[in-house]
C-alpha cells in the first residue's frame, strides 16, 4: 500500500500479509480509500460488500475485537512510519530494519526494502556496503548476517 508524494516517489504505507484487513477505517468513515496498492507475489483478493458486512457482523461481539484489533495495528504502523521518516536518517532505517529482521535481509529483495524503507535501491546498496567497511554485516554466499550487533544498534539508537 502506497502514496505519491509531489515529487512522485512513491511512499510505502504498508505491506500487507495474507488475511489482513485493508481500508476498515475509509469504510467504517465511508470515505474514499486514500491510498493505492500493488501486488508484490501473486494473490487473492476478497472484496467484501461492506454495508452488508456492517449489517451482519461489524457490531457483533466476535467480529468486532478483530476489526479493531485491525485498526489499532494501522494506527501503531502509521505512527511508527511517521516517527522513523521525521527522526531517522537513511543510515539509520537500514540499520533499524536490518537489527530487526536480519532474515528478512536474505529473502526480500532488496529494491522492495528500500522502498518500503523510503530510499532508493542506490541508498540502501551504498549504506550496506558502508556497514560492510565498518565490520558491522558480512555477506558469505549472498547471505548477509550481522558481525556486531550492538555497532548496528548504536547506528540507529
Amino acid at each position: 500500500m502506497y502514496k505519491v508524494n509531489t515529487k512522485a516517489k512513491e511512499i510505502v504505507l504498508k505491506q500487507f500479509s495474507s488475511f489482513e484487513f485493508i481500508a476498515e477505517v475509509a469504510n467504517y468513515n465511508n470515505t474514499p480509500f486514500p491510498a493505492t496498492a500493488r501486488l508484490v507475489e501473486n494473490s487473492t483478493i476478497l472484496i467484501i460488500d461492506y454495508k452488508e458486512f456492517e449489517n451482519k457482523f461489524l457490531y457483533h461481539k466476535s467480529v468486532a475485537p478483530y476489526i479493531f484489533k485491525s485498526m489499532a495495528k494501522k494506527v501503531v504502523n502509521l505512527e511508527k512510519i511517521i516517527a522513523t521518516n521525521l527522526t531517522m536518517d537513511a543510515t539509520q532505517r537500514v540499520a533499524k530494519f536490518i537489527y530487526k529482521n536480519e532474515k528478512c535481509l536474505n529473502c526480500i529483495k532488496h529494491h522492495q526494502i528500500a522502498d518500503n524503507l523510503n530510499i532508493t535501491s542506490v541508498t540502501f546498496s551504498r549504506i550496506l556496503k558502508k556497514f560492510k567497511d565498518e565490520n558491522i554485516i558480512s555477506n558469505h554466499d549472498n547471505k548477509f548476517i550481522i558481525k556486531n550487533k550492538d555497532l548496528l544498534k548504536k547506528q540507529f539508537s
